[in-house]
């Protein structure tokens, strides 16, 4: 199967979408929220999707590391996806021809796209390690996925405050200015307060407070 992320991204940035617009932005599924959460549920003859959300810092490749390891342990190939990695790998890559005026947003699409399409057909299971705290980012990537994959997970990693801010001091790499900082925190919040919406396009969404 072939991904087509960009054609719902290029949707979201119409400013007057129609009903049938709207539509076609919004996943059908609607999931369980969990706030217990040991190992995540997974399809043994299925596709799974394991998307993590969270501010920058919250733990979330660390997180990403573990279940590589726990689905190794029983038995499923899997394949860490990290939206930060792939975006560094591709500038690194194209630095001589990258326009350094280009849309951000839409380069990660663009790159999550591609390594969809790479890697989707190779592995039992995706983890997807990225903020995903915007809507229409998320979904963009679950409504494009919908029909492919049997089992979506949604782990949303919810860390208390003290931790983020220890982890920003002890950054050289990545660390969020005073400003960025505040923002991520306000999205996690609207995200957890919002929790019909958080739902959307998943099967189960685990809330794991660190």
């Amino acid at each position: 199967m072939k991904f087509d992320f960009l054609s719902l991204w290029e949707l979201t940035l119409q400013e007057d979408l129609d009903d049938e617009g709207i539509k076609m932005l919004i996943p059908t599924k609607r999931g369980k929220l969990e706030h217990c959460f040991e190992k995540p549920p997974l399809n043994m003859q299925g596709k799974n999707l394991i998307m993590l959300m969270g501010v920058p810092g919250s733990g979330k490749s660390t997180m990403a590391e573990e279940l590589n390891k726990y689905c190794a342990d029983i038995g499923l190939s899997s394949k860490v996806i990290s939206l930060d990695n792939i975006v560094s790998d591709f500038l690194t890559q194209n630095i001589q021809i990258i326009n350094f005026d280009v849309n951000t947003d839409n380069l990660q699409i663009n790159c999550l796209q591609n390594e969809f399409n790479e890697s989707a057909d190779l592995y039992d299971v995706i983890i997807l390690d990225g903020t995903f705290l915007s809507i229409s980012e998320r979904f963009v990537v679950l409504k494009t996925v919908s029909e492919y994959f049997s089992n979506i997970v949604g782990l949303f990693l919810d860390t208390n405050l003290d931790t983020l801010q220890k982890v920003q001091a002890e950054r050289f790499f990545k660390r969020l200015t005073d400003e960025e900082f505040e923002y991520y925190q306000d999205l996690a919040k609207q995200t957890l307060q919002n929790e019909q919406a958080l739902t959307v396009g998943f099967d189960t969404v685990y809330i794991i407070q660190r």
